[in-house]
């Protein structure tokens, strides 16, 4: 009988133990760059990947919006670019303006 109050004792134990914990997910990888890195990095991203030079008030538009998987300079850029490269009249991005000039290559 000792054997069985042990052993079920550990097992409700154990269970206890699982029901506390939570799970983790991974969270987005935060953004260290400050505004004007940003700024500064997506101008010059965006030059080199579609040679079009964002404003500093769209980039912090769209900074502002506070995406996750687009709070780098980097990632900014990469976006602005898509925008700035479709047929669109007004490009924007998830309704911010991309306003900026295009430079010559």
């Amino acid at each position: 009988m000792r054997r069985f109050s042990f052993l079920a004792l550990v097992a409700l134990t154990a269970m206890s133990a699982c029901e506390t914990q939570t799970p983790t997910s991974p969270t987005p990888e935060a953004s260290t760059e400050t505004p004007n890195e940003t700024v500064r990095i997506a101008k010059l991203r965006a030059e080199q990947l579609c040679s079009f030079v964002p404003t500093a008030k769209t980039i912090l538009e769209i900074l502002d919006l506070g995406i996750p998987n687009v709070s780098k300079g980097a990632l900014i850029a990469e976006k602005i670019c898509e925008a700035v490269n479709t047929k669109s009249l007004a490009p924007s991005f998830r309704g911010v303006p991309i306003e900026g000039e295009r430079k010559k290559t």
